[in-house]
């Protein structure tokens, strides 16, 4: 799998991407109607993408610089050639994490909390 993370400024293509993990939010509305049997509804479409993603490196100098373009404050754009589906602009939203992956003791994880903008 092919995973790259795009800014106007760089391109950062990890060993892999070791984890990812997405949910959305239903905005549907629920509404108790005192003396109805069922409760009326306002259906709306989910909201978008929010999760975590990690990418795998093999320094911590490449863990390092894929650190600092998730932490501009820029819209990126994620990638995958295997799963086009996957294919997002997101944010960084939430948790950062550089650490050491334990099977190895030399390759790099870089964790991190997303949110998918349109």
């Amino acid at each position: 799998m092919a995973s790259t993370f795009s800014t106007a400024e760089a391109t950062v293509t990890p060993v892999v991407v070791d984890g990812f993990k997405s949910s959305r939010e239903s905005r549907n509305v629920i509404h108790n109607v005192l003396g109805a049997n069922a409760p009326a509804v306002t259906l709306r479409d989910a909201g978008v993408r929010t999760g975590t993603l990690t990418a795998l490196f093999r320094t911590l100098a490449e863990a390092q610089s894929f650190e600092a373009v998730l932490a501009t404050g820029q819209v990126i754009q994620f990638e995958d050639s295997d799963n086009a589906t996957l294919t997002m602009d997101f944010i960084l939203d939430g948790e950062l994490t550089v650490e050491l992956e334990d099977d190895s003791r030399s390759l790099w994880l870089v964790e991190f909390d997303f949110q998918e903008v349109a």
